[in-house]
């Protein structure tokens, strides 16, 4: 389905990835959100954005020992001129930006420079295509995702997309 809205892939996500983590996602972790009802439309793939999601909110709470919190937002963002040298891809303009940030273990320089490699894990048991195949599929929708992080303290995944509005001028 196309001309969805992020916040609307964003909280079905975090529902069902909810739904899918209820076995795997500890009691201790506290999920709070800020999705307000007035963001922009997006062309994405629902399915696509879903999968996405969930794969940041997974690594998210693998992230998480003991009590913790993962907070995810959305925001209308402008995209100016300056903020597309920090953001590759991304032409000036009106996105939509997601933001999942949890308060884990963080990644050191070396994991965060290598997230978005294919067959990466930093997990004992696991394939390493979930980071990969966000970017991909990120990236295929015109859009960027960013990651900031500092090891003990916590993870930032931004996912950034062009509102339809912005293409209307």
């Amino acid at each position: 389905q196309k001309n969805g809205i992020l916040a609307y892939f964003c909280l079905k996500s975090y529902k069902d990835g909810l739904t899918l983590m209820k076995h795997t996602r500890k009691p201790s972790i506290y999920v709070e959100t800020d999705l307000p009802h007035n963001i922009l439309s997006v062309n994405a793939d629902l399915t696509q954005m879903q999968m996405v999601i969930s794969a940041i909110l997974s690594n998210a709470s693998e992230a998480i020992e003991g009590r913790g919190c993962i907070r995810i937002t959305c925001r209308n963002e402008m995209i100016t001129d300056e903020d597309v040298k920090d953001l590759p891809g991304l032409k000036p303009g009106l996105h939509v930006s997601l933001t999942i940030e949890d308060n884990g273990k963080g990644m050191d320089e070396e994991t965060k420079s290598r997230i978005f490699e294919p067959l990466f894990t930093t997990k004992f048991q696991g394939r390493g295509l979930g980071m990969a195949e966000s970017y991909g599929t990120v990236k295929h929708h015109n859009g960027c995702i960013s990651i900031e992080s500092e090891l003990g303290k916590k993870t930032t995944v931004r996912i950034y997309l062009p509102a339809i509005e912005a293409h209307a001028k």
